[in-house]
């Protein structure tokens, strides 16, 4: 394991000061289960990485 990993996990993950309510208002929507399809979280990771597939957007409405 590598030694900066390993001090590293004890941590706990804090947000930027700037992402505060966006990760706080995503982890709500998680905890009433509002989540994407497998199908649509596929879309939204090749969306991410460049492609112009927005078909995920559709389970967002």
């Amino acid at each position: 394991m590598d030694p900066e990993a390993s001090q590293n996990a004890g941590k706990l993950w804090k947000p930027h000061p700037d992402d505060e309510t966006n990760v706080r208002e995503a982890l709500e929507s998680v905890e009433r289960g509002e989540l994407l399809s497998p199908e649509a979280s596929e879309a939204f990771v090749r969306w991410l990485e460049g492609a112009d597939d927005e078909s995920w957007r559709a389970e967002c409405e």
